[in-house]
Order: C-alpha cells, then structure tokens, then sequence
C-alpha cells in the first residue's frame, strides 16, 4: 500500500511539472509568421501595406506637351485618378497608362474643358497585381491643371 501511494504521488510530482512547463509554454508570446497566413478554407490572407500615389502638374508658364507622373504598382484592387482644371481657356487631359512589363498602353481616359460646370474630373480602375500604372497630363499652352493616381 505504501509503494502504491508513493507512486501516486509521483505520477502527480510529474504531471504537476509537465503542467507547469505546457503552463510556461502557452505563456510566451506569439512570433508572427514569415509567410502569409492560412485561413480555414485554404487560401491565403495577404496585407498589402504599399498604399501608392503620385501626382503631376503642368503651370501655365510651361510649354505645352505631356507630362507624367510617377508609377505607381497595380494592387488586384481599384484604384483611382483624378484631374483637376486650374486656370486657362481650353481642354486638360488626363491618360491611365498601363505597363504589362513590356509596353505601355493607354486603358482610360478622363477631361475636363472649360465649359464644364465642374473643375475636377475622377476615374476608376481594376489594377492588376505585378502591372504598374502612371497617369500622363496635356494640357494646352496657358492652362494649368493636377492630375493624381493612387492605388488604393
């Protein structure tokens, strides 16, 4: 009976300090992974932190001819640009390029004209994930205007 009892203390001895030591265990932090997360249904989970816009603007002391701005990078979300008419008696112009790796390509287009009632034009688009987009600005001699891309 003696035996049976200290080895029933022992057997509690040992569970008690694997107890403790799953305890101290479940009690660090957490890293965070280095790869993207899995969700229950297979796929991935990915944060895209890199929240991209640029802009360009033509003055009116500039010559006329295209201006660009710089490149922002495709998402697989919407993004947008927009035109704003500042001063001048004409039309203003703004392009959405797209670059697939190999060529640009003009994939929308929006304006704004002095008889317009509006200052500001705006435009939305799908911009795919490895592509980069930039948007080119004309506008006539004495006119000035802003154009902004974003990809978010």
């Amino acid at each position: 009976m003696k035996k049976m009892i200290s080895g029933i203390l022992a057997a509690s001895v040992i569970l008690g300090a694997s107890s403790l030591a799953s305890a101290q265990e479940t009690a660090k932090p957490a890293s965070l992974p280095s790869s993207p997360l899995i969700d229950s249904s297979g796929g991935s989970i990915s944060i895209q932190a890199d929240q991209q816009q640029s802009t360009v603007s033509k003055q009116t002391y500039e010559p006329y001819g295209p201006k660009y701005s710089g490149e922002v990078n495709g998402r697989n979300r919407t993004g947008h640009f927009y035109l704003t008419y500042e001063t001048g008696g004409s039309l203003v112009e703004a392009y959405l390029l797209e670059y697939n790796g190999s060529s640009w390509k003009q994939v929308d287009y929006i304006y704004v004209s002095v008889t317009d009632s509006s200052a500001n034009a705006s435009g939305s688009y799908y911009m795919k994930n490895g592509y980069s987009y930039k948007v080119k600005l004309t506008a006539p001699g004495n006119d000035a205007a802003v154009a902004r891309i974003q990809n978010y």
